[in-house]
């Protein structure tokens, strides 16, 4: 008896392990599926997260052109104001000679 006992032990114990496995499968089946639905939203949320991301990307490129056109204007503003300065300057030397000449002309008199 106890042989048979065995036998039906290791037949009960394989029909349940078969229906542990089977039964182990379907949660691992259910958890996928659960995990699936979780990570869905997540995926197309990233998605849009990259999209944003390339978007910034795109308006920091063109940031960055503006502030180099920018600072282009800025030099070119800063020569002008040499450029204007050196003139005001060579004017009021200009000026200042006339006058010396026009008192000098007038002091011969």
């Amino acid at each position: 008896m106890t042989n048979q006992s065995q036998d039906q032990g290791s037949t009960n114990g394989s029909t349940n392990g078969g229906a542990t496995v089977k039964d182990a499968a379907d949660r691992l089946q259910r958890a996928l599926k659960s995990l699936e639905n979780e990570l869905g939203p997540m995926v197309k949320q990233l998605g849009k997260l990259q999209s944003s991301a390339q978007g910034d990307t795109a308006k920091n490129e063109d940031l960055a052109e503006q502030v180099q056109r920018a600072q282009l204007r800025e030099q070119q503003y800063k020569e002008r104001e040499r450029e204007f300065s050196n003139l005001a300057q060579e004017t009021t030397r200009e000026l200042d000679t006339v006058i010396s000449h026009v008192l000098g002309a007038l002091g011969d008199d």
